[in-house]
């Protein structure tokens, strides 16, 4: 059944929905990166059309057949309209993962949803949308997904997922079921990487800390190592620019601008990470260790704590915070980098003998 864990409310009333066949004509998912907004939705995709829970749909190309309640309302994984949707052949869902960025491409797009919306399902009960990464259709895009928002048919489904709903327009967000997750506690990551992954409880539990809240980015790196080398490296570029000179941070934000090369996105998550970090930082020089979130890096925080007042520390918070719009904006990376490196605070060398390792580049993939 449902495999989305951290989100019981949001499952719950998805659920509700189902069984008492009020389902909302749109759907807009939201919460932070890796949090687990796309499985939700590809979850609430798959239990829409699920034949386990509500039997064949009447008037489908095999006959009609009465419906056969067999297990509570959700996706099986099972039946022939979740296998083929899991392999991308059912004629009734479509996923977009990415939206495109040449021209009016992105218009097009949105108009293949409008034309392809107004047709009868051709299997299930209702034809499903499924849109991630909302968050990135241009204003004319959102502005002409509204005439499917406003007029859906009733056997169609769109499925939004954002991070924000800052980024839609108020007439979209509007005529969308709000669903809104929050970072579940390490606690649930933990049983999810031991249920899921398979892991020791106390692998498990290390791994569920240094995850922040985001449950799919601990999935992934319970299944890839290079993730966490990735973060490693990405945490060891930070420490040592702050004791770098001038020169050597200018060639740190050339690394890490020739990361993003097709997907800034990338250095976004790099400086995600790093505001994370400041963070536990300012925790540290406020006196409060036991709330630090990157615990494994305690002993570079504390070197760093040691050279740094709150002010010092809250200014760099801000510095990373303004490069991460200037990246998500599509301002040039390298440039929004190199201005970061200058607002960052200089410790100068001498806390880098407790703090620093040997630097690495991040994997671009």
């Amino acid at each position: 059944m449902w495999r989305t864990r951290g989100h019981d409310a949001a499952i719950e009333l998805l659920k509700s929905s189902l069984s008492q066949d009020r389902v909302s004509h749109a759907y807009l998912i939201t919460g932070p990166d890796h949090v687990g907004k796309s499985t939700l939705a590809r979850e609430l995709a798959l239990a829409l059309n699920c034949a386990t829970w509500q039997g064949e749909p009447q008037g489908s190309l095999f006959g009609a057949v009465e419906p056969a309640p067999q297990a509570e309302p959700g996706p099986c994984y099972e039946c022939s309209a979740c296998r083929k949707a899991l392999a991308g052949a059912y004629p009734d869902l479509l996923l977009v993962e990415q939206w495109t960025t040449e021209g009016s491409r992105i218009i097009d797009q949105i108009r293949s949803i409008q034309y392809a919306s107004g047709l009868l399902p051709y299997e299930g009960r209702r034809k499903v949308y499924v849109l991630l990464q909302a968050h990135d259709l241009t204003l004319p895009a959102q502005n002409a997904l509204l005439k499917t928002l406003e007029e859906p048919a009733p056997t169609v489904c769109l499925i939004l997922a954002a991070t924000t709903t800052q980024a839609l327009l108020p007439t979209v967000v509007s005529r969308c079921q709000q669903i809104q997750l929050r970072a579940p506690s390490a606690e649930v990551i933990a049983r999810a990487l031991e249920d899921l992954r398979g892991l020791e409880a106390s692998e498990a539990d290390s791994l569920a800390k240094l995850s922040a809240g985001r449950i799919g980015w601990a999935l992934d790196a319970a299944s890839d190592g290079t993730l966490l080398k990735n973060r490693q490296a990405a945490l060891e570029f930070l420490t040592q620019a702050l004791g770098a000179s001038t020169s050597r941070r200018f060639q740190i934000a050339e690394q890490l601008a020739s990361v993003a090369t097709g997907s800034p996105e990338e250095v976004d998550e790099v400086l995600e990470l790093w505001l994370t970090w400041l963070r536990d930082v300012l925790l540290v020089v406020a006196g409060l260790h036991n709330r630090v979130v990157t615990a494994d890096q305690l002993q570079a925080i504390e070197a760093v704590a040691g050279h740094v007042d709150s002010r010092t520390i809250l200014a760099a918070i801000q510095a990373v915070q303004t490069a991460r719009w200037q990246v998500q904006s599509s301002i040039n990376t390298r440039m929004a980098l190199e201005v970061l490196m200058l607002r960052l605070p200089t410790l100068g060398n001498d806390f880098q003998k407790a703090a620093s390792t040997p630097p690495a580049v991040p994997a671009s993939g």
